[in-house]
């Protein structure tokens, strides 16, 4: 037997008890400042929340409530209803002379032994990475903030899975309060449906940081190589005053009694198993606060599921370059995690400052452009650090390259759309630019090994980067797809100048230029569509378009300095085609009487305006890409854009602006057309809309288009993250549309594209750009030499 107690001494550190300083107004409450922006709802009123983990480390999220669901730990197999019982945080106190109290800090009870807390008691924030609780009705003053270390720019950290959790606790009376926070957590299957038996538990410590832990782990037979020898780790460290205690194994199969009621006694666990199942441990922290005292104490959860299935292949997931290819490693991480949190929390708050300190960005656009980067680890995040299986049949796997995916939605479990990942380049180029890059570089592969109209990495059931274009949209030859490619390859290589990059997906780029010009069935330099011929229109479209039409005059705009770049022999050609594209984009579209550019020249709804149709025309200013239309026509177009798909809509908030995003396509007429999608509200087309609404309106000096921006977005967030009686919301699961007319019926929900929203944000302002260096004076010259 095992036996912990890890005891340190009341001296000042960082966690220590701290009275009032002489001077200083008695402190009576403690929590840390939360931000302005972050998303706020009552304890249990919303069923999601930020999720744990890093990028493809496998992901469950901490929900308003306070229990740990839903999962999407195995890429592919989410698990919208699964909330892990034996899963919780429970906080004890007793004031000197009184009686004790114990409580579950959930909203439902997640075992039928334990006393949860009642809905609305208590707070929860979210700005991603980062959530708050704030805890009320006790005599103390309880809080807790969560984190996983993602950090901008990171590869190692940012794929860690991890989580930690540190609360701070504060006495406001005039009498000593006895505290203690106990964690447990169940030996868990990574997916409920996975066999995952053979259940070991063991107590770990390292005193010397007073760090004491307990680790649950899965050794059998029968256990499929994903699931043996898979640990994971709850642990704690006592920071000065106080002391931890464990339970190496408590009965997670029954009532949770037998844990509750040793820590009930003293807010102390017995430093040993209370059973032989190995089914759950348990990590408690105690302290004795003096009146006006106070003491913040850290925890954290870690998980070693090293391994990950894909169809027939299997392979390591990224954090396991750092600590190896074989399990036992849930420890290590759970050790790291609490001997950097403070280093980590302050990576995590440098590079969400810069947002948060900026004026120009209003609260709603803060909170929203956070938040939706919860996708970047919850979205069936697949990140390698090699392939076990196949290694030498293996396309692509490239020495400095590391695949990565994201699904397209649960619906859809397709990796990496090329369609749909579009709207939220912008993101990963500010925030994870080698996630980028190995993901085109796995498209390149794809289209020098099969079809310029590639479309997504594959399934996870399939076999991923193996077998691509998975969806049914793989076999047809949609005339977007070419031009998303070149565009996405330009986008990177001119955020970083990679040279090897370029040279890589060069071959690539070329299949695709000859894709583009074999689709200018017209000889305008523009693709003449026949119909349901695009993954990016929400209605079929005939003739030359301003969707696919601008898509493919930037595609080509971007082609000319990359074969320059190349010193490839067909950039004259490229240039002169381009040149061609852009005339004819104007020329084809553009309809004085109505004054806007038509959706198509063909289709029935040819006269329609369509809000998404400027695609290619945004990346154009996205990047700095010369002007695909004339200025003036273009602001004209924006203005009937917001009158004719903006506008019109619901105004939710009764302050007579429209809260519902754009329509998608609205007829000459002033109606929808009935067909495809033209009914429902794109959430990444109105967010690219209000980028382009903004940069316009800036360019122009058009403060109404300005306006218009931020009122078109604002629709997209209301519906999305506004938390109201009897209101419908999409907090951590947006869709990739809702319909117009009511919002509560959304499509695709739990989707890839609405990142979309970084694209405004950096439009308005880049905050990772840095300052224009101040001229200097020139320097003086030397005197002249006397002869």
């Amino acid at each position: 037997m095992v036996r912990w107690i890890v005891l340190l001494g009341a001296a000042g550190a960082l966690g220590a008890p701290r009275a009032g300083v002489a001077g200083e107004a008695p402190l009576a409450r403690v929590a840390w400042p939360i931000p302005a922006a972050a998303w706020r709802v009552p304890l249990g009123r919303c069923e999601r929340g930020v999720p744990l983990g890093g990028f493809g480390a496998g992901s469950f999220m901490l929900n308003s409530g306070g229990s740990f669901g839903p999962w999407h730990f195995q890429p592919g197999a989410p698990e919208p209803g699964r909330r892990l019982a034996g899963a919780a945080f429970h906080f004890f106190e007793r004031p000197e002379g009184g009686a004790a109290r114990v409580a579950t800090l959930a909203a439902q009870p997640p075992m039928p032994g334990w006393a949860p807390l009642s809905p609305g008691s208590g707070s929860y924030a979210a700005l991603y990475p980062k959530g708050w609780f704030t805890y009320s009705g006790f005599a103390a003053d309880l809080a807790m903030k969560f984190f996983s270390p993602i950090l901008r720019g990171s590869v190692r950290e940012t794929s860690y899975p991890v989580a930690l959790f540190e609360f701070a606790i504060a006495n406001p009376t005039a009498r000593r309060l006895e505290v203690a926070v106990l964690f447990t957590f169940p030996n868990a299957a990574a997916h409920t449906a996975e066999l995952r038996t053979g259940f070991l538990s063991a107590a770990r410590a390292v005193p010397e940081k007073g760090i004491v832990g307990v680790v649950l782990g899965a050794r059998h037979e029968r256990n499929p190589p994903t699931a043996q020898g898979t640990e994971w780790c709850l642990a704690a460290r006592a920071e000065r005053g106080g002391e931890v205690s464990h339970a190496a194994s408590w009965n997670a199969l029954a009532s949770g009694g037998d844990v509750l009621g040793a820590f009930a006694a003293d807010g102390c666990l017995p430093n040993q198993a209370l059973d032989a199942t190995a089914s759950a441990g348990a990590v408690a922290f105690r302290a004795r606060l003096e009146p006006k005292a106070s003491i913040t104490v850290p925890f954290a959860l870690s998980w070693d599921f090293p391994r990950v299935a894909l169809g027939p292949t299997q392979w390591q997931r990224r954090y396991t370059e750092y600590f190896g290819q074989a399990s036992g490693n849930a420890f290590a991480l759970a050790c790291e995690a609490l001997t950097r949190h403070a280093e980590w929390e302050a990576g995590v708050d440098a590079w969400m400052r810069p947002v948060l300190d900026e004026p120009l960005y209003p609260d709603w656009l803060k909170q929203a452009a956070f938040n939706e980067l919860y996708y970047e680890s919850f979205g069936g995040a697949f990140w390698e650090a090699g392939c076990l299986t196949t290694p030498e049949e293996f396309r692509g796997l490239h020495p400095e390259d590391n695949k990565h995916f994201l699904l397209a939605c649960p619906s859809e479990p397709f990796c990496e759309p090329l369609a749909w990942r579009f709207a939220a380049q912008r993101a990963r180029l500010a925030l994870w630019p080698q996630i980028e890059r190995d993901v085109l570089l796995a498209y390149a592969d794809l289209i020098d090994a099969t079809t310029a109209f590639a479309c997504d990495l594959g399934t996870p059931s399939g076999n991923p980067f193996l077998a691509g274009n998975a969806s049914p949209d793989g076999a047809r030859e949609a005339k977007d797809l070419p031009a998303l490619f070149i565009l996405q390859a330009y986008a990177y290589y001119r955020a970083t100048g990679d040279r090897d990059f370029l040279t890589h997906v060069w071959s690539a780029c070329k299949k695709c230029f000859a894709a583009l010009r074999a689709a200018d069935t017209y000889g305008y330099g523009l693709p003449g569509h026949n119909g349901d011929d695009t993954l990016t229109s929400p209605c079929p479209l005939q003739g030359v378009s301003l969707l696919g039409g601008g898509l493919c005059a930037a595609a080509l705009e971007a082609l000319e300095p990359l074969a320059a770049a190349c010193e490839d022999r067909d950039a004259d050609a490229i240039r002169r085609l381009a040149s061609l594209a852009r005339a004819n984009l104007d020329r084809q579209l553009w309809r004085p009487r109505l004054g806007y550019y038509a959706m198509d020249t063909r289709s029935r709804q040819a006269d329609a305006i369509a809000a998404g149709a400027l695609s290619g025309v945004r990346f154009a200013q996205g990047v700095g890409l010369p002007p695909l239309l004339p200025a003036e026509r273009l602001q004209e177009h924006l203005r009937q854009v917001y009158l004719r798909c903006v506008k019109p809509l619901r105004d939710a908030t009764g302050d007579g602006a429209p809260d519902v995003g754009a329509l998608n396509v609205v007829g000459a007429d002033r109606c929808p057309p009935g067909v495809g999608r033209c009914l429902e509200v794109s959430v990444a087309d109105t967010y690219r809309l209000a980028a382009t609404l903004y940069h316009v309106g800036r360019l122009r000096g058009d403060q109404e288009l300005v306006a218009n921006a931020l009122q078109t977005a604002f629709g997209a967030y209301y519906q999305t993250w506004a938390v109201e009686p009897d209101k419908p919301h999409w907090a951590f699961e947006t869709p990739q549309a809702w319909h117009a007319a009511n919002p509560a019926r959304a499509r695709a929900t739990q989707h890839i594209e609405p990142r979309a929203i970084w694209d405004l944000l950096l439009e308005i302002k880049d905050p990772y750009k840095p300052p224009p260096e101040a001229p200097t004076e020139p320097a003086a010259a030397p005197p002249a030499v006397q002869e």
